[in-house]
C-alpha cells in the first residue's frame, strides 16, 4: 500500500505522482464512485416501494368499522312522518317533535295520538319536544313518569353496583316534571337526577314455613310505573288511598294516567286543601290545572288552579303564570288574561314564555 500523505508537511508545495500513486488513487475513486451509484440505484427502487407500502398500512389502520344496521324500534301505532333519525335511529312525529337514539340497541314504543306517549323499554334516548299545551308529551322508563313543558331532555336506563333499575334523567331547556322512586320533582335546564325503582321490601322471617305471598299495594304498584294494574287495585276492597300528601298524588296519576282523568280531580283538591303547607302542593295544583285545562276543557277553573300553582313560587312559577294566562284567554275573561299577563311580564319580562303571553294577550 502506498505510504500515507503528511498534508502538513506538503501543505502550499506540488508533490510529483508517479505512476504506482495514480493507479492508487483512480481505484479509490472508482469504488467510491461505484457505491454511491449502488445505494442511487436502491433508493430509486426501494423507497417508492416502501412508501407504498407505508400509505398502505395506514389507510388500512385509519379505515372505520363497518356501520352497524340499526333495526328500527317497535312502534304500537304508526307514527304519521316518521322517518328516521341519525346517529342510532329515532323518530321525528308530526308534530315535529325529535327522539334520537343514544346508543346502539335502543327501544321506544309510542301511543296515542301523534306518539305523544312513549315507553323508553331500554337503552337512552334525547327528546326534543314540541311543546303543546293541550296534549303534554310522557315518556314512561323503568318506574318514572316523565312529563314535559316544553324542553328537551334525555333519559338514559341502566343498572348500579346492586342490580337496581336506574333511570338517569338530564334537562337541556326548559323543564320536565318527573315521578318515581316514591317522589315527585321538577328539574330545570342543566339539572340531572338519577332515579332508582323501588323494590317491594321483605322482612326476614324466623318461621321454617315461608308466609304465603301478598298480592302488591296499588301504591307499590303505582310506585313500579304500573298505573292500569294500581288503579284497577284501588277501585277494590281494601285498598283505600289514605289522606296522605304522597298517597293522593300516586293515586291522582294513576287515574289521569290511565285516562281516568275526572278520577284525578278530587284527589288534587284534596292534597292542596289539606296539605297546603307541604312541598307536594305546588306540584298538585300546576297538576289539577293541566287535567282541567287540557284533558277537561274547564279554563275557569283551570286558571284558578294555576294562580295557586304560581304562588307557591319555585321552579314551576313561570309555567303556571303563563298557562292561567292562556286558561283565562280560552274561557274569553280578557280582563283576567291581561291581569295576569301583567303580572307574568312583571315577573319574567325576557322569561321564554314571554312571547307566548304577549301574543295571547294581544289577541284579546
Amino acid at each position: 500500500m502506498p505510504p500515507k500523505l503528511d498534508l502538513a508537511a506538503v501543505r502550499g508545495r506540488t508533490i510529483p505522482i508517479d505512476e504506482d500513486r495514480a493507479r492508487a488513487i483512480r481505484s479509490t475513486v472508482e469504488k467510491r464512485v461505484a457505491r454511491a451509484d449502488s445505494q442511487s440505484r436502491f433508493a430509486r427502487v426501494a423507497l417508492p416501494v416502501l412508501a407504498a407500502a407505508a400509505v398502505v398500512f395506514l389507510i388500512a389502520r385509519h379505515r372505520p368499522a363497518p356501520a352497524v344496521a340499526n333495526a328500527a324500534p317497535p312502534v304500537s301505532t304508526p307514527l304519521a312522518l316518521a322517518s328516521p333519525a341519525p346517529d342510532f335511529g329515532g323518530v321525528v312525529m308530526a308534530d315535529g317533535s325529535r327522539v334520537t337514539f343514544l346508543v346502539a340497541g335502543t327501544e321506544l314504543t309510542q301511543s296515542g295520538k301523534d306518539g305523544r306517549r312513549s315507553t323508553l323499554v331500554r337503552g337512552a334516548a334525547r327528546f326534543d319536544v314540541v311543546h303543546d299545551p293541550s296534549l303534554p308529551f310522557r315518556v314512561t322508563a323503568g318506574s318514572v313518569v316523565i312529563e314535559d313543558v316544553g324542553t328537551v331532555f334525555t333519559i338514559q336506563l341502566s343498572n348500579n353496583a346492586v342490580n337496581d333499575a336506574v333511570t338517569h334523567v338530564g334537562v337541556e331547556s326548559g323543564s320536565v316534571s318527573v315521578r318515581g322512586s316514591g317522589r315527585e320533582t321538577t328539574l330545570e335546564a342543566g339539572d340531572s337526577e338519577d332515579f332508582v325503582a323501588l323494590a317491594p321490601s321483605s322482612a326476614p322471617s324466623s318461621s321454617p314455613r315461608p308466609a304465603p305471598a301478598r298480592p302488591p299495594s296499588w301504591k307499590k304498584l303505582a310506585q313500579a310505573g304500573d298505573y292500569d294494574r294500581a288503579y284497577a287495585l284501588m277501585q277494590g276492597p281494601g285498598n283505600t288511598v289514605r289522606d296522605d300528601p304522597e298517597e293522593l298524588l300516586l293515586a291522582a296519576d294513576s287515574a289521569r294516567l290511565t285516562g281516568h282523568t275526572d278520577r284525578a280531580v278530587p284527589l288534587l283538591r284534596q292534597l292542596i286543601a289539606r296539605f297546603p303547607s307541604d312541598s307536594r302542593a305546588s306540584l298538585a295544583a300546576f297538576t289539577l290545572g293541566r287535567v282541567l285545562l287540557d284533558d277537561l276543557d274547564q279554563p275557569r277553573d283551570a286558571a284558578t288552579a294555576f294562580r295557586t300553582a304560581s304562588r307557591y313560587g319555585g321552579p314551576l312559577e313561570e309555567d303556571a303564570l303563563a298557562r292561567e294566562v292562556e286558561a283565562w284567554s280560552r274561557a274569553g275573561d280578557r280582563a283576567s288574561a291581561k291581569e295576569a299577563a301583567q303580572r307574568f311580564l312583571a315577573t319574567y319580562p325576557n322569561g321564554r314564555r314571554a312571547a307566548q303571553v304577549r301574543r295571547l294577550t294581544g289577541q284579546l
